[in-house]
């Protein structure tokens, strides 16, 4: 499936950001994480008759153009760009890039996984070393042959999670939508004074694929709601009555994946391997100081599981 890309420019907020926000502190979490890049993308099916070439096809690229430079206006930093010696965003207005791709199939072919999972990474923009004038979040507008769209985001880690990446889709959508941002969810972008940079040690979380000498093989896995539902039953009854933990579907998927993975290295090795699953907290609702539930920038914490360790606590 090949993808071209036929544009590519920087969008701006609709207005520009008052010098009182000019300035955004980073966060304890934010600077004690590696220089990282998140992709998302999101699909959406054409309606009626809305074939590359229609005009309503050129109005809604339009929409989704314009919407966006409005939504930035909520969500400035964004549009900055990061000062490492300052341990700030500098929310000067500079933009985010935004491209525009058309692609040699269509969309049906992706939502019924006829497609190799490399192929996924042509739908979001290319990984940019973090620097002074890289922005912060790279979108790419993928156009398919029968009218379709996938909207690849790329955003830096150090100013937006996974929460705040839902704030920001969710709102750019609303946006779109209604034609104005009027009823948007306005984050709090305070985190920095919450949570100010402290002189702690830290840590650095290092996967250089680069130098490894492994082949990495990336699978597409899909669980149904039947399944997840077995799946939930299952450690329910094997925990017994006293147990009143509700189990989420993304503890279940998490667990099913790590067993496989103990499993198969054990059946490789021989023998049980020391094992660390890493999984990050959304800590916003889970403090005991009321903060902001909305605060944006990355809220989070990273916790480290050690299988063993696990096995000789519980059995």
């Amino acid at each position: 499936m090949e993808v071209q890309v036929i544009s590519k420019k920087m969008i701006k907020p609709s207005v520009p950001t008052p010098s009182h926000l000019r300035n955004m502190s980073l966060s304890l979490m934010d600077i004690r994480l590696p220089p990282m890049t998140v992709p998302f993308i999101f699909y959406y099916q054409a309606d009626g008759n809305c074939h590359p070439n229609s005009v309503e096809h050129v109005e809604r690229l339009k929409r989704l153009e314009k919407s966006l430079s409005e939504i930035l206006t909520v969500y400035y930093p964004l549009a900055g760009r990061y000062v490492e010696e300052k341990l700030s965003i500098e929310c000067n207005d500079e933009g985010v890039e935004y491209a525009e791709a058309l692609v040699n199939g269509n969309l049906s072919q992706i939502l019924q996984g006829q497609f190799e999972i490399k192929e996924l990474n042509r739908f979001v923009p290319d990984y940019v070393e973090e620097s002074a004038t890289s922005p912060q979040v790279a979108i790419q507008i993928n156009i398919f042959s029968c009218g379709g769209i996938a909207i690849g985001l790329r955003s830096s880690h150090r100013i937006i999670d996974g929460f705040t990446s839902s704030l920001f889709i969710n709102g750019w959508a609303k946006a779109c939508k209604v034609g104005n941002i009027n009823d948007v969810i306005v984050p709090n972008f305070e985190a920095g004074i919450l949570f100010p940079p402290r002189d702690t040690p830290v840590v650095k979380l290092a996967l250089i694929l680069s130098n490894t000498t492994s082949q990495i093989v990336a699978k597409r896995f899909v669980l149904d709601t039947n399944t997840l539902s077995k799946l939930k039953a299952e450690v329910t009854s094997s925990c017994g009555r006293g147990h009143i933990h509700k189990t989420s579907t993304t503890e279940i998927v998490i667990a099913l994946i790590w067993r496989a993975q103990v499993n198969a290295a054990r059946a490789r090795y021989g023998y049980l391997r020391t094992s660390l699953l890493s999984v990050a907290i959304n800590l916003r609702g889970k403090t005991f100081k009321k903060y902001p539930r909305i605060v944006a920038e990355t809220f989070t914490l990273w916790v480290l599981l050690d299988l063993k360790q696990m096995r000789q606590r519980w059995g």
